[in-house]
């Protein structure tokens, strides 16, 4: 018997309902039928960092320590990536590796620097710093995954912003399709027992997209709607044609979950916490020059976001 975990990061109950009953989702209109579906509730946080971590490790975020990507230095403003923890506690495939089980885990969120297994390999998933050629578990295994399928990227590498849409598009896509890749040379050509894969970019366009499948959203747009409205849709089709393809490899005795960290809602405003702090003359700044240059900046309107909205337009990200 072998276990399978496709991880839809983002995947919203509403959604896949919604477009199942419109025979938009084939493949989950087919397991809803033959099999078992409902709604699962999430860590809090609910968010990607710690609900994938508690479900490898079945601990809540107060037991295996991750609150978030990202963490501040001890008494700095210095913000750090948040490392694995599984190198240091247990998780479901060192465990069953122990008990003989072949396992792999493929872009799992929050596994980098990647733990050693027993009996299996890991290749990380976001955050990873793919440059460092270090996010695979035998180490070996990143040569022989290029030299049989060429260079390829998990993570993204173009992140979403106005007037960048198109860029980040095809970034989603070509993860999308890179992780599918990856995870059928190794299915196809390695006998596993538990086998985990995550695709992110369902997560990633619900980000960018969400406002524009709901016309009673405040921050709808019927332009950009009509132009990006859609790839919420596409990449959940993408994802539905990927687990007909798993299906097909199964036999009888295999099992099936499909399984999201978190679902998607509006999100209407943000809150700056720092700025209503400040307004409400909560929060000093340091007088030093630095401090005073950044908030002469700010009030002009030179923020990092508008910085880098014009450099987009100029042609000068990449």
């Amino acid at each position: 018997m072998r276990v399978i975990v496709i991880g839809l990061d983002g995947g919203t109950w509403d959604l896949i309902k919604y477009w199942t009953e419109n025979d938009k989702l084939p493949t989950f209109k087919e397991i809803m039928t033959e099999g078992s579906f409902g709604p699962l509730e999430s860590t809090i946080l609910p968010i990607t960092p710690v609900a994938w971590t508690s479900f490898l490790t079945g601990m809540n975020p107060g037991k295996h320590g991750i609150y978030d990507f990202i963490q501040r230095k001890k008494k700095k403003y210095i913000w750090t990536p948040v490392p694995s923890v599984l190198t240091k506690i247990d998780s479901i495939d060192k465990i069953l590796s122990r008990k003989g089980k072949r396992t792999a885990l493929i872009n799992v969120p929050m596994t980098y620097p990647p733990h050693k297994v027993k009996n299996g390999i890991v290749i990380s998933g976001f955050p990873t710093p793919e440059e460092f050629r270090d996010f695979t578990y035998p180490p070996e295994l990143l040569d022989e995954l290029y030299e049989k399928l060429g260079f390829f990227r998990l993570q993204p590498y173009e992140f979403y912003s106005e007037g960048n849409e198109e860029k980040f598009n095809k970034c989603q896509f070509d993860v999308f399709k890179n992780t599918r890749m990856v995870s059928d040379y190794l299915l196809d050509n390695y006998n596993f027992d538990f086998f985990m894969t995550v695709f992110g970019s369902i997560d990633a366009f619900s980000h960018a997209f969400w406002r524009y499948i709901f016309p009673d959203h405040i921050r709808y747009d019927a332009k950009k709607a009509k132009k990006f409205g859609k790839y919420i849709l596409k990449i959940y089709q993408e994802a539905d044609k990927y687990i007909k393809s798993i299906i097909d490899r199964m036999d009888e005795n295999d099992l099936l979950i499909i399984m999201s960290d978190h679902g998607f809602g509006p999100l209407e405003y943000s809150v700056f916490m720092n700025n209503w702090l400040a307004k409400q003359g909560l929060l000093k700044f340091k007088n030093s020059p630095k401090t005073i240059l950044k908030r002469l900046l700010n009030r002009a309107g030179f923020t990092l976001e508008n910085v880098y909205k014009i450099a987009t337009k100029l042609g000068l990200t990449y």
